[in-house]
């Protein structure tokens, strides 16, 4: 059975917070630092869930005069991350196109809930790349496979949200739904190696999760039942 109860969301969250204060302990973030883009991030969460001021308010148990200088203050503090949200916008068409090839213009920016003059930059870096033609306000993917792996910064950051982001829907549904391990898996393989055996082990493993994960793709443009899928890999030297 699914618990729902406030203890057990406390429980969880706090859980799933404590690598994020770990990192910040280890950046020498103050607390004041850290309480702050809390507060902001989590007004941003709803508001980038289409909530106006009035509706997050109520949702968190704050003024409306609260909520509009917390929002405007997150405006400025995320500033520097709008890049990175960019190349995000760039990830998601290029699935809203593998799920819907040939959709209208207008359709997927309404599907995609983005700016007009945003999507159409972004759209404009796809098609200059190479990865997707636009003909008569349709858009059609050029390639089966795009690799988002960069090394400056917005996309260093992109791929960080693409990441927690899978990490943190599949928390949700295996403590909050009945998810089987076939819709919400996660395991940890803690064991010892030298660098060269773990390079190996991480390059062949990573290696067939493209190739399956891109098969499983290909099948599923004739599946009636598909479903969207991530899967966030991480290798990684503990201390």
């Amino acid at each position: 059975m699914v618990r729902n109860s406030l203890d057990l969301r406390l429980r969880v969250f706090l859980l799933t917070l404590e690598p994020a204060l770990q990192l910040a302990r280890a950046l020498s973030l103050s607390l004041d630092d850290v309480e702050d883009a809390v507060r902001q991030t989590y007004v941003r969460v709803h508001r980038d869930r289409g909530l106006s001021l009035e509706q997050v308010a109520r949702r968190v148990g704050a003024s409306r005069r609260t909520i509009a200088t917390v929002s405007s203050q997150s405006q400025a503090s995320q500033a520097p991350l709008e890049h990175s949200r960019r190349i995000g916008l760039r990830r998601e068409l290029i699935r809203l196109l593998s799920r819907e090839p040939g959709i209208e213009i207008e359709r997927a920016i309404t599907e995609l809930r983005a700016k007009s003059d945003v999507f159409h930059a972004e759209l404009e870096v796809l098609v200059d790349e190479g990865a997707i033609e636009s003909r008569e306000g349709r858009l059609e993917l050029t390639r089966a496979w795009s690799s988002f792996e960069g090394g400056n910064e917005a996309e260093r950051l992109d791929s960080l949200r693409h990441f927690l982001r899978t990490v943190g829907e599949t928390v949700r549904r295996r403590f909050f739904t009945h998810a089987s391990d076939d819709e919400a898996f996660a395991r940890v393989l803690t064991f010892s190696a030298d660098p060269r055996a773990l390079a190996t082990l991480r390059g062949s493993a990573y290696e067939l999760l493209c190739r399956e994960a891109v098969a499983a793709d290909e099948a599923s443009k004739t599946a009636e039942d598909a479903v969207e899928a991530s899967v966030a890999f991480c290798v990684t030297k503990l201390d």
